[in-house]
C-alpha cells in the first residue's frame, strides 16, 4: 500500500517540478537579459554623453543626458497611470472580452456572494448561475495560498491525466 502511495505521489510530483523546473530556467534567462539589456543601456549613455561632449562638452552633454532620461522615467511613469486607470475608466465592461461575451465581472463583482447562496441555489439580485459559480471560484482562490494553488493545479493535471489515460485505453481495447 506504501508502495502505491510513493507512486502516486511520484507520479502527481513529477508534472508539477518539470514545470517548475522550465519556470526557473525561463527566470534565470529573463533576469540575464535584463542584465544585458542594463549594460547595455549604460554603454549607450556614456557613449552618448561622450559623443555629446565632444559637440557640446562635458557639462552641457551630461544635462542632455540628465533630461533624456528624466523625460523617459517621466513617460513610464505617465504610462502606468494610464494603464492603471484604464479599467476604472470603462465602468459596465463585462470581462468577457467584447460584445458576445461571457460572465459580466462587475456585475458579479457588484452581486457579492451571500454565504451559503451557491449550495442553495439562490438567484442574489439578479446573478446568473455561471456569475454566482466564478463568485464561488474567486472566494476559494482568493483563499488558498500559492502553495495550495500549486498542489491543486497538480492534482488536477494529474487526476486529469489518469482519466483520460483511461479512458483512451479502454476504447482502444473494445473491438
Amino acid at each position: 500500500m506504501i508502495g502505491l502511495l510513493r507512486q502516486f505521489a511520484a507520479g502527481a510530483i513529477a508534472p508539477v517540478q518539470a514545470a517548475a523546473r522550465r519556470t526557473l530556467i525561463d527566470i534565470v534567462m529573463l533576469a540575464g537579459a535584463g542584465v544585458l539589456f542594463l549594460v547595455a543601456l549604460v554603454f549607450g549613455a556614456i557613449s552618448a554623453t561622450q559623443w555629446l561632449s565632444l559637440r557640446y562638452g562635458f557639462v552641457q552633454a551630461t544635462a542632455i543626458m540628465t533630461g533624456v532620461f528624466l523625460a523617459a522615467a517621466i513617460a513610464v511613469l505617465l504610462v502606468r497611470i494610464v494603464v492603471n486607470r484604464r479599467p476604472s475608466a470603462r465602468g459596465g465592461a463585462t470581462g468577457g472580452g467584447g460584445a458576445g461575451g461571457g460572465v459580466g465581472m462587475d456585475a458579479a463583482a457588484r452581486g457579492g456572494l451571500a454565504g451559503g447562496a451557491l449550495g442553495q441555489g439562490q438567484q442574489r439580485s439578479g446573478l446568473t448561475p455561471e456569475e454566482l459559480a466564478l463568485l464561488g471560484t474567486q472566494d476559494i482562490v482568493k483563499s488558498l495560498t500559492p502553495f495550495q494553488l500549486t498542489l491543486v493545479a497538480g492534482l488536477a493535471g494529474f487526476v486529469g491525466g489518469r482519466l483520460l489515460d483511461k479512458n483512451f485505453t479502454s476504447k482502444s481495447k473494445s473491438p
